[in-house]
């Protein structure tokens, strides 16, 4: 059986792929395909530290990233191409986040003859929303053009071509309206196959001929001259579910399939969710981080957030959609009170995470690094992960943000934590 290689890459000034050759973000620019005004510091978008490449033009200049520096085996076959943008858009509009997408192979023009947006289709991806993003602050999310069986060039995409100096990604403003866009991390997947080889070996008595493939499967992921660490993808383990006070203060709402977090006129929400990790039991978590697809969302000019850690694990979702059913509510976790109405959490330990809530339209948001409860649940609370999310100012008043639970009939739009460790 031929088994599939995946190679990713992710470029740095300085760094060292121990591949062929080291490897630079020399080939990396920001106009020469465009007109107008150029990207802002278009090198930026090599590095991870949320220092960025910005666009904020009318005229639709490129940013070419280019010279990754693979090295895959000259006889292999080329499956897929994944571009993956850690960036952000501080405009609530879609449209004024969205970009296009192609591929080089020589440098200066591009191999597929129509963009490519997220899911491989034509069109356009948006750069994900978050509030407080700039060239130097905010947060950063993901989003992924292709896929590992789209090659996006019109004609058969080689190893020789992706090993180029020449081979890599044009990115370009959708619109001509001047909205930031900033970069701060592109990277590439290559999806591949290697060649299949025969050996012959001899005896005195015998001959015989083995097909191989060309190695067990295996993901090569570098930055800075080091294996990346692996990643793990959980959802909500049985449980999420929104509590409210006043008048809904024992009405549970297990069952629902968006919540809200924040007030209205009449009350106070919060969110409790909980995830399984004890599969990573023993490992040392190096990032994790809570993605949600919001709603409608408007908490309020200058609100902030905060995660807290749930100080009990025997919570109970519950049913409810808002009835006066068995789970957790304001008063209640199971038919038993918290020790304070609206749930028991730890103010300190692990330290509670600040965020910014998301406005506007529906968009995926990915709240700040949550390590420390990710390695806390697994060093001490045998991998169960229970979390409050609350707004810091609960005054009454239509300040909230809205969320998809678990119970959402879309798949993607659930609640996801993804845990990088080592």
């Amino acid at each position: 059986m031929i088994l599939p290689f995946l190679i990713l890459l992710s470029l740095f000034p300085t760094a060292s792929w121990a591949l062929t050759s080291a490897k630079s973000c020399t080939g990396v620019s920001g106009g020469g395909v465009g007109s107008g005004a150029s990207w802002t510091n278009p090198t930026n978008a090599c590095v991870n530290n949320t220092t960025r490449a910005t666009y904020s033009g009318t005229g639709q200049a490129v940013l070419a990233v280019k010279d990754w520096g693979f090295s895959i085996p000259s006889d292999a076959t080329v499956n897929g191409v994944t571009v993956t943008y850690n960036s952000c858009g501080p405009n609530t509009q879609e449209a004024r986040r969205q970009i296009y997408s192609m591929l080089t192979t020589d440098g200066s023009t591009a191999c597929n003859t129509t963009w490519k947006s997220t899911n491989s289709g034509a069109g356009a991806l948006a750069f994900p929303y978050f509030s407080g993003c700039t060239a130097t602050a905010g947060s950063d999310g993901d989003e992924v053009a292709g896929s590992t069986t789209d090659t996006w060039c019109t004609s058969t995409l080689t190893p020789t071509q992706v090993n180029s100096a020449n081979f890599g990604v044009f990115i370009k403003d959708y619109n001509t309206t001047a909205h930031l866009l900033a970069a701060d991390l592109v990277s590439i997947s290559i999806d591949y196959t290697e060649a299949t080889t025969t050996t012959t070996s001899s005896t005195s008595t015998s001959t015989t001929s083995t097909t191989l493939a060309g190695g067990p499967a295996r993901r090569a992921a570098w930055i800075h001259g080091r294996p990346l660490p692996p990643a793990a993808t959980f959802t909500p383990t049985g449980k999420d579910a929104q509590i409210a006070n006043a008048g809904y203060v024992t009405y549970n709402f297990g069952a629902e399939t968006a919540s809200t977090i924040g007030t209205d006129a009449t009350y106070v929400f919060r969110m409790l969710l909980a995830f399984d990790i004890s599969s990573l039991t023993g490992k040392t978590v190096t990032g994790c981080r809570l993605t949600i697809q919001t709603g409608s969302s408007n908490p309020g000019t200058g609100t902030t957030g905060t995660i807290y850690r749930i100080t009990r694990s025997d919570w109970v979702e519950g049913a409810g959609t808002g009835t006066p059913v068995a789970g957790a509510t304001w008063n209640d976790y199971d038919g038993s009170t918290w020790t304070t109405p609206g749930s028991d959490y730890d103010g300190s330990t692990p330290t509670p995470v600040s965020f910014t809530p998301p406005v506007g339209a529906a968009v995926f948001y990915e709240f700040p690094d949550i390590s420390a409860f990710c390695q806390d649940a697994i060093t001490s609370r045998s991998g169960s992960l229970d979390l409050l999310i609350r707004q810091d100012t609960e005054t009454l008043g239509a300040h909230a943000f809205n969320m998809r639970t678990k119970e959402s009939a879309t798949t993607s739009t659930k609640p996801k934590l993804v845990v990088t460790y080592q």
